[in-house]
C-alpha cells in the first residue's frame, strides 16, 4: 500500500461527529476526508473518516486520546455553543 493510499480510521453516525474529529486531526496537522456510506441511493448510513496511510499512526493516537462530550462534538462541528439550561 502506498503512503498516499487513504485508510478509514473511523465511522460515525452523524456528519457532525465526523466533522468534529476531522477538525481535531486538522488542528494537529493531519489531513483527512469524510465520505458518506450509502445504504441505497439517497440514504446515508454513516460517515467514514479517512487519512493517508503515512499519517495513520498519528491519527489513531490522536483519536484514542480524545474523549468528547456531545456538547463538545457539537461545538467542534458547528462552532456554536450549546444553550445553557
Amino acid at each position: 500500500m502506498s503512503d498516499n493510499a487513504s485508510v478509514v480510521i473511523g465511522r460515525f453516525a452523524s456528519r457532525a461527529s465526523a466533522e468534529a474529529f476531522r477538525a481535531l486531526l486538522q488542528a494537529e496537522g493531519v489531513s483527512s476526508s469524510i465520505r458518506p456510506r450509502k445504504l441505497v441511493a439517497g440514504l446515508e448510513a454513516d460517515f467514514e473518516l479517512s487519512v493517508a496511510q503515512s499519517q495513520l499512526h498519528r491519527a489513531r493516537w490522536l483519536l484514542s486520546e480524545s474523549e468528547f462530550t456531545d456538547a463538545e462534538l457539537t461545538y467542534l462541528a458547528t462552532g456554536e455553543l450549546p444553550e445553557s439550561e
